[in-house]
């Protein structure tokens, strides 16, 4: 119980003598990083709002791109219907090598991005354009080529074009391939899904064609540009076309829907990364530093004048002890966890003798000196749980909790005495101090707290009586012994 009522009283005497700007910039300051903290995630979403709208930009600058890619596709798939058209109508004529260069010239007409035009039939190449740079794929069989084979079966399971890739030609480029499935009647008017399936014509368009397309946009010197193949849910892309090396979780991308059968996007990411450092960014961070530190310099003037407030309410203000109501309050607490602990205490009523005429022999300002010096000396002999309060003008009390014996009590008085009455020392005078103490204890002198003040008051000036009959008693016999 005694640790506890120890702790209780040393906190409020720490809180009531403590340093009022101290605790108010603590608290200031702890504010002030409480702000920082804030404005630091406030940073952190303007940053991320920054980034997301460099992202939402870059899907807008990829658009043109986008489109660019899907209409080389396109070219190419139109290409090949194209030929299937002729090649329908006159499948005899077309297998040969110098009607099909003839054709295809007239539909691929000087486009540049088609590396390669080959008709299959019965899935075999017959016929190449142009025929000078690739009549070493003439007698070619899909179903022997494992890169090849996959993209022809499902032409023809489809019964609908296919675009595939990425497939490495016979010089080691990079290409994709688009595949249209060439399909004779056996009668007029035979459904699709009914004709019968005569073969395959491939259009090559190469890695280089597709990316230097994407490349002519605005984005060419601001982007990295790749495309790669989307392999489900459960397992990230891969690259099929482009920047092998650009962070494919990070960049942005468009689906490639051209085609059901190509599940592709076209992916980009920022030459630089992407931004996360604007104006708005330090906007934010200066105005969030500027306003942390006034709101904190505002709590820090704040808290310091309800702290001064409070301890004026509490305090005396010439000595800092604590005064008359600050006293009583903690006598009535103390009351009250007697009534629960059964634990008393003792208060020591002190007044300093012949005070009156030291304020008027050396003035007011030594007499508040003397005052204060008194309530040091007071401190520097009690318990940091014991209470010292200034209650008068030269009147003090000491509130000692805990209950102490009469022998302890008396030896407490005595040491009180000793160190109070030593002589009073500034820097223009030196004179002697003399005390009065009364002492009472709760609950054996008194059962409340005006009775115990009362008690320990008449002691004190019982006390003071018996000095001052001393004082004229020994003043009489000098009298005597000159007369």
């Amino acid at each position: 119980m005694l640790s506890a009522l120890s702790s209780l009283l040393s906190r409020q005497r720490s809180i009531s003598t403590g340093n009022s700007h101290f605790h108010a910039a603590v608290a200031a300051l702890g504010l002030f990083f409480a702000g920082l903290v804030a404005v630091a995630h406030v940073g952190d979403l303007v940053r991320s709002g920054t980034s997301s709208r460099h992202k939402q930009e870059a899907i807008a600058n990829l658009t043109e791109a986008h489109a660019r890619i899907e209409g080389l596709i396109g070219e190419a798939v139109a290409t090949g219907r194209g030929i299937r058209s002729h090649v329908s109508a006159y499948p005899d004529i077309y297998m040969g090598q110098e009607h099909f260069s003839k054709v295809a010239e007239d539909l691929v007409h000087g486009n540049k991005f088609i590396k390669l035009v080959g008709l299959a039939p019965n899935n075999v190449v017959s016929a190449v354009y142009p025929v000078e740079t690739n009549y070493k794929s003439v007698g070619m069989n899909y179903r022997l080529f494992a890169d090849q084979w996959p993209s022809v079966r499902e032409v023809m399971i489809r019964r609908s074009e296919v675009v595939s890739g990425p497939h490495k030609s016979r010089d080691g480029e990079l290409v994709m391939m688009a595949r249209v499935p060439v399909f004779q009647p056996t009668k007029p008017g035979q459904p699709l899904v009914e004709q019968r399936y005569w073969g395959v014509i491939t259009v090559v368009v190469d890695e280089t064609s597709l990316i230097a397309a994407a490349r002519k946009t605005d984005i060419a010197d601001d982007y990295r540009i790749a495309i790669v193949a989307q392999n489900g849910k459960t397992s990230g892309p891969s690259y099929i076309l482009g920047d092998p090396e650009l962070p494919f979780s990070d960049a942005v991308s468009l689906p490639m829907t051209t085609f059901d059968s190509l599940h592709w996007s076209l992916v980009a990411y920022p030459v630089e990364g992407w931004r996360s450092h604007g104006q708005e960014i330090w906007i934010t961070r200066i105005v969030g530093f500027i306003a942390s530190a006034v709101f904190a310099l505002m709590s820090y003037f704040l808290i310091f004048e309800v702290l001064k407030t409070r301890s004026m309410a509490l305090h005396d203000p010439m000595t800092g002890l604590a005064n008359r109501r600050l006293l009583e309050d903690r006598m009535s607490q103390l009351v009250t966890m007697y009534d629960r602990y059964g634990t008393g205490f003792d208060i020591f009523y002190l007044d300093l003798n012949d005070f009156k005429p030291i304020n008027d022999t050396y003035g007011h300002a030594v007499g508040d000196q003397l005052l204060i010096e008194v309530g040091e000396r007071l401190q520097d002999q009690t318990r940091e749980m014991d209470t010292v309060a200034r209650v008068g003008g030269d009147e003090f009390i000491v509130l000692a909790p805990g209950g102490i014996t009469i022998e302890h009590r008396f030896a407490f008085v005595e040491r009180l005495a000793t160190r109070i009455n030593k002589p009073f020392k500034s820097a223009s005078v030196e004179f002697a101090v003399k005390v009065s103490i009364g002492s009472a204890s709760f609950p054996s002198d008194a059962a409340t707290v005006e009775d115990l003040l009362r008690v320990a008051d008449a002691r004190m000036y019982t006390q003071k009586a018996k000095a001052h009959r001393s004082t004229s008693s020994a003043i009489s016999r000098a009298l005597l012994q000159v007369g």
